[in-house]
């Protein structure tokens, strides 16, 4: 599932809530159109209660086809618990972090990456989410229709892709009309 995060910037709660149906490998796209509330026990609309479409480039697919089991039907769970129940933010936060207990613990994905020199420090499962939109939209800085289409597939407006993803470039300079 922490792949799958920083492949995709949805949220976790998004991550939670998905299902096979909703993985349209034929047609190269995620729809996003729930997401699990451990408050309520149950899954609602997203945060911003619209339905997304969300392209499968190659790495996303072959992780999906890696992760999809055989006789897998359309209403399971893409992320679900060894029984069959929904994760949450806790078992998230626990293959983030890890049990931190000397006796019998083990380091989380994050601290494994802060021992390693990965990274300089912890950061929250939502970063994933803030790391895919960053990356992307940077990689994409130069590509209108691209930045759009960004925008869309993780519930943002265009303008707060600009403002908050992307920094402002001082090497550009203005043409001279």
């Amino acid at each position: 599932m922490v792949e799958f995060l920083f492949l995709t910037g949805c949220r976790p709660g998004e991550a939670f809530a998905l299902r096979w149906q909703d993985v349209m490998l034929s047609r190269n796209i995620i729809r996003f159109s729930k997401s699990y509330a451990a408050s309520i026990k149950s899954t609602k609309r997203t945060k911003t209660k619209t339905v997304r479409m969300f392209p499968i480039h190659l790495r996303l697919l072959e992780l999906l086809v890696s992760i999809k089991p055989v006789g897998v039907k359309s209403v399971d769970l893409v992320f679900r618990q060894t029984n069959g129940q929904t994760y949450n933010t806790r078992q998230l936060n626990y293959v983030w972090l890890g049990e931190p207990t000397k006796s019998h613990g083990f380091l989380g994905v994050v601290n494994q990456l802060v021992k390693n020199d990965k990274i300089s420090q912890y950061l929250p499962p939502y970063h994933a989410r803030h790391t895919y939109i960053t990356l992307t939209a940077h990689a994409n800085k130069n590509n209108t229709s691209a930045l759009l289409l960004l925008a869309h597939a993780c519930g943002n407006s265009p303008e707060v892709i600009m403002k908050h993803y992307l920094d402002v470039d001082r090497s550009v300079e203005l043409a001279e009309v």
